[in-house]
């Protein structure tokens, strides 16, 4: 019974042209993000020096780049903008011409791997989860024969499942799609196509996908729980931009002066957004692991709540 449900909801789903628009708009982040890893000219602009750089892109190590870019300022500027150029960011480098701001980025010696992950840490594929999950979940509800077909079913609980299984299907896809328009991205812009693949970026694209998913349920929790696709976008979209974040920073600091806690608390080592950005395929073992337990619970809360919520209606 579970199938047949599972196969009504993707021929819906299929039906659905957000499902190819949204494929469409990924390539498009995809795209802006590729060509400003791979031919943005970043820390050029903060003043590394050519050896520097060569290294940062060989490691794709943004915080060391960032690192060398505020030394440099520190030690050869003085902080203050120079008699010619144009001033860039809050280390006073300078581009003496727009040609300038083009050349080998952060990424353009790097992998498909690293360049995955810097689509993952945009929250790109959150992004367009947002939208379909909203969509799919609260399209149930927005005509009158979806509203009363499943009045005084027996099996919610089937349906329900069949949801969202087809939501970790388009997730994965997604997922999966992400993949290949960060190597055609590279293949374009870098200077060579390196996968970069091991079994740490398996591990990496498993939990990352976990994360995804979680994600996903959530969102639709929310439709199912306002039975609007409206409210559920809107918080999805704000949660996978890192709005959300940005106010648990304030909240947090509000607690820990509170409480006297000298910022040992961090909301943000709860959140689910913030620890699939700040994963890394090179992180421990505990910390891997601590992600994909964090993306667990927030997969298993979400359905909870779908779950019953749907259970106490008439309407699925």
């Amino acid at each position: 019974m579970l199938f047949n449900f599972a196969r009504s909801e993707a021929y819906r789903a299929l039906k659905m042209k957000c499902v190819w628009i949204l494929a469409i708009v990924l390539f498009a982040l995809c795209v802006i993000t590729g060509f400003t890893y791979t031919k943005i000219s970043t820390f050029n602009m903060m003043g590394v020096e050519d050896e520097e750089l060569e290294q940062v892109m060989e490691d794709a190590d943004y915080e060391k780049a960032m690192d060398i870019s505020v030394n440099v300022d520190a030690n050869n500027n003085n902080g203050e903008p120079s008699e010619t150029g144009i001033q860039t960011g809050v280390t006073g480098a300078q581009v003496d011409s727009f040609s300038d701001l083009f050349g080998e980025g952060m990424l353009y010696k790097s992998t498909v791997a690293k360049m995955f992950k810097m689509n993952v840490t945009g929250m790109n594929a959150f992004l367009i989860m947002a939208i379909f999950a909203g969509l799919f979940a609260g399209d149930v509800y927005s005509t009158g024969v979806n509203k009363n077909n499943l009045k005084g079913m027996n099996h919610k609980g089937h349906v329900l499942a069949a949801r969202v299984l087809v939501i970790a299907v388009y997730a994965l896809f997604i997922q999966i799609l992400m993949y290949a328009f960060s190597a055609l991205t590279m293949a374009w812009w870098a200077k060579s196509l390196r996968f970069g693949f091991s079994s740490g970026f398996v591990v990496y694209f498993l939990v990352t996908y976990l994360g995804l998913l979680a994600f996903s349920v959530i969102v639709f929790a929310i439709a199912s729980v306002t039975r609007s696709k409206a409210a559920a976008i809107a918080v999805g979209v704000v949660i996978s931009q890192g709005i959300l974040t940005l106010l648990s920073l304030a909240v947090n600091h509000l607690i820990n002066k509170t409480l006297g806690w000298a910022d040992h608390f961090a909301l943000s080592d709860y959140m689910l957004t913030a620890n699939i950005q700040g994963l890394s395929v090179s992180d421990s073992t505990g910390d891997i692991i601590r992600v994909a337990v964090i993306a667990a619970i927030y997969l298993v809360v979400g359905y909870g709540i779908a779950l019953i919520v749907s259970k106490k209606r008439d309407v699925a």
